[in-house]
């Protein structure tokens, strides 16, 4: 009987567990879903799905090619759950391809931090079986309640956000679309235009005067600004937002740290009093 017992348990653990890796499937990674999304809902916070799918594991499947591969799957297994919190989760959900439950996530940017975060520990090559091997994660990411209410609908969008990401070039992290039919219609087209505006510099930054209390000036704040030849000038709130789902708002950062950093020479060249400005990061 305690045979029989022991094999039951043995059998059970391979249904619930991935052999190579250790970490939970997909049985467990959904209940552990459903318990994040109840607390969120309860407590009135938010919780993240993450996929994740590496790069670079193009291996033979038979012979050292194959250990090679396994070898690097155990390493990004111990990397990722170094890099989480005891309230998240990590299973294996496919051959090079896993899947996070974030417990708690404070917005859509701290899910983004997460995300690029684990996108930096693939930045150097992995050393197994003395053969460097060059990795990277590509990210799709959906948070509760901003891109759904059910764990079936977030995990499969941040799996197309995932799919967007490697298509993309892979290396980066995309948030999941927010909005469908005409909004990603428009979105499309917006998101093209962005990206157009960046390549060809045609953004603008306008200077918003800041103040000391007794009405000395102290600084002026950058604001980015879209121009738009039908709509004037594109609402930050919609754009920005945008810029982040898409990954383009690294490219977008970047110019306006260097706009920033140009206007403020041309003012001293000037001979102007000499001014702080302030760039949202």
């Amino acid at each position: 009987m305690l045979l029989v017992k022991h094999h039951l348990g043995q059998d059970n653990r391979q249904v619930l567990y991935d052999d190579l890796t250790g970490l939970p499937n997909r049985r467990p990674l959904v209940q552990q879903m459903v318990r994040a999304l109840t607390s969120a809902r309860e407590r009135g916070h938010r919780t993240a799905i993450l996929c994740v799918t590496i790069d670079g594991l193009q291996l033979a499947d038979d012979g050292d090619g194959q250990i090679v591969k396994n070898k690097c799957l155990k390493r990004v297994e111990t990397m990722l759950m170094r890099r989480l919190r005891g309230m998240d989760m990590v299973a294996r959900t496919g051959e090079g391809e896993f899947t996070i439950v974030l417990g708690e996530a404070e917005s859509l940017g701290a899910a983004g931090i997460v995300a690029k975060a684990l996108i930096g520990l693939f930045a150097t090559p992995l050393d197994v079986e003395e053969c460097p091997m060059l990795l990277r994660a590509s990210i799709g990411v959906a948070v509760y309640p901003d891109h759904g209410e059910r764990e079936t609908q977030l995990w499969q969008d941040a799996d197309d956000a995932m799919h967007r990401a490697k298509r993309d070039g892979g290396g980066r992290y995309l948030l999941a679309a927010q909005n469908t039919s005409a909004d990603f219609a428009e979105n499309a087209e917006l998101e093209e235009h962005l990206r157009t505006a960046l390549q060809e510099g045609a953004l603008r930054l306008h200077y918003q005067m800041q103040y000391h209390m007794n009405g000395q000036i102290r600084g002026v704040e950058a604001l980015a600004r879209l121009p738009h030849p039908t709509i004037g000038y594109v609402n930050p709130d919609h754009f920005i937002p945008l810029a982040e789902a898409s990954g383009l708002i690294h490219p977008l950062g970047k110019f306006v740290i260097e706009e920033a950093c140009r206007q403020l020479r041309l003012w001293d060249e000037c001979g102007m009093t000499p001014v702080r400005i302030a760039v949202n990061v």
